[in-house]
């Protein structure tokens, strides 16, 4: 297996499959409050009223001081002023502003509006994931997902060398695309060769596709080495499980290559695929004795396996303390996060249906580079000085336990593209690195997902901030996060310094504040006025 093109993401049953399982609904993992869009309205109408205000408060008082800076008699201006019929042109000018300052309010009402039904209406759409053939699917697993149009999706990628193979067999067929989502709230991955076989469309991509509907074919490299197969699982061609198990055997025997098809990969290719994993992770040609016992399978993000290396992460902290986070850009964001299990990399909210459009603006170029197939987060170290603002994820420290996961001294879009990725850098080097000269723009990519399990806490840069959090939780109905209240999870931390202390369970400088902060809330929050109040946001 080529260890430059590896994609990780294999789960390890407990016993042996018989059948493909193909899961018939999923709670929803992508909900909206009232409250969250109420604020968004609320923010969008006063940015637009506050400019026009801006401008008749300033016409006024230059209007005023007219007279007094050239030295007129304020009565003899006025006079002037009325006679000349300025006054009316002034009235209609401020008419013609507020006409369009309702017109335009009306429009953002409407935008959001619209958003807020669509996104509403999504659901991750359910998955199960099963084990296969050892070498030649990438992470010996497919995925099977189930979309609202009552058909059945199979999706995996190929090794290089595979890929390499088919590609060449399927390029005398028709072309077509690999899209994600349905009509309007869609998003197309790449171009892609189509075969229709017995009623199932097997795609193979052709990892590239046009840009801005220019014919410049450009690669994309989280499309490389994809395969999708698509069933029909309407009524009147409803497929059982052992219908949709031949199938895909056929399809992976006879076209694809793939002899072993479902069958369970050998104990000698999964030992083989942990050195491989250990050398790409890593990037070391040794191999330790044993790494096969020492490596083992374990769920990290709902319905995502991976391989942890137990108990690392205390290796890497010998070279330097160190915190991992993400940032959340709106506090408004936290509850469908949590909602959703965790962070979720935008190559599998896509895939499985989670289209956005508006929110994740940079998706389209994560394809291109490949970063799209992970989480992105930062790591701060020892020696670390640098103010912040906004709202951030601290990450329990074993978090790095995880071999899926690769990085950069500074921010590449997560890419993958061999030129790139040949400077990526082991865990230990980026710690070194990192402490010897800290850079924010650091990266590290975690295929997939990031459970919320692995959530320590909710650092907040300043005193709205953590408002902002305790109202977005709160509104939508979150008290607890791990088990713990979430005044205990939240806590103020404006220096990337201070990550340090969360990481480490070290009494904070600030905690004091954040619980002054908690209980003003909390007075607040019971008091009549803010009952009041939230009634009457919540009819808006």
């Amino acid at each position: 297996m080529n260890k430059e093109f590896e994609k990780i993401s294999s789960p390890l049953p407990e016993t042996k499959q018989e059948h493909v399982r193909v899961p018939e609904k999923l709670e929803s993992t992508h909900e909206f409050t009232e409250v969250e869009f109420t604020k968004n309205i609320e923010q969008a109408l006063a940015e637009v009223e506050s400019e026009p205000l801006k401008i008749m408060t300033a016409a006024d008082k230059r209007i005023e001081n007219i007279p007094m800076s050239i030295g007129l008699n304020q009565e003899k201006a006025t006079a002037i002023f009325e006679q000349g019929g300025f006054a009316e042109k002034i009235t209609l000018i401020k008419e013609q502003i507020t006409s369009l300052v309702k017109i335009t309010k009306e429009k953002i009402k409407n935008l959001i509006s619209h958003q807020a039904e669509k996104i509403r209406s999504i659901e991750l759409n359910p998955k199960v994931g099963i084990l296969v053939d050892g070498n030649r699917i990438e992470n010996q697993q497919i995925d099977i997902i189930k979309a609202p149009d009552e058909t059945i999706h199979i999706n995996f990628k190929l090794t290089e060398k595979q890929y390499n193979i088919i590609k060449e067999k399927y390029s005398k067929y028709e072309q077509s695309s690999i899209v994600y989502g349905s009509g309007d709230n869609n998003f197309k991955l790449a171009d892609c060769w189509q075969k229709e076989i017995d009623g199932a469309i097997v795609k193979i991509s052709t990892g590239e596709k046009d840009i801005d509907d220019i014919e410049n074919k450009r690669e994309i490299r989280s499309s490389l080495g994809l395969v999708e197969i698509i069933l029909s699982d309407k009524d009147e061609t409803k497929l059982t499980t052992e219908q949709i198990n031949e199938k895909i055997n056929q399809i992976l025997n006879r076209e694809l290559e793939i002899p072993n098809g479902l069958s369970l990969p050998e104990i000698e290719d999964e030992d083989e695929y942990k050195k491989t994993r250990y050398m790409w992770h890593h990037k070391t040609e040794v191999v330790p004795a044993n790494i096969e016992e020492n490596l083992t399978r374990e769920e990290v993000f709902p319905a995502y396996f991976t391989f942890i290396e137990k108990d690392k992460h205390k290796e890497y902290q010998k070279i330097s303390p160190y915190a991992v986070y993400h940032r959340i850009f709106g506090a408004s964001n936290l509850p469908r996060i949590i909602r959703s299990g965790g962070l979720i990399s935008s190559h599998e909210r896509y895939k499985r249906g989670l289209i956005t459009e508006g929110l994740y603006q940079s998706t389209d170029l994560d394809m291109q580079k490949g970063g799209a197939d992970n989480v992105f987060t930062r790591i701060v170290t020892e020696g670390a000085d640098k103010n912040i603002t906004g709202v951030y994820f601290i990450f329990q420290p074993d978090l790095l336990d995880r071999t899926d996961w690769y990085s950069y001294d500074s921010d590449n879009f997560g890419s993958n593209d061999p030129k790139t990725f040949e400077h990526r850098l082991s865990p230990e080097e980026l710690i070194k690195n990192q402490k010897q000269k800290y850079n924010v723009s650091n990266e590290l990519m975690f295929r997939t997902g990031i459970s919320i399990e692995k959530i320590k806490a909710i650092a907040c840069a300043t005193e709205n901030d953590l408002w902002g959090v305790i109202d977005a939780l709160r509104g939508d109905g979150i008290t607890e996060i791990n088990g713990k209240p979430i005044e205990q999870m939240i806590v103020m931390a404006p220096n990337v310094s201070d990550f340090l202390e969360i990481s480490e369970e070290k009494p904070s400088k600030y905690q004091e504040k954040t619980n002054q902060i908690l209980a003003r809330h909390k007075k607040i929050k019971d008091s009549i006025i803010h009952k009041v109040i939230s009634k009457i946001v919540s009819k808006i």
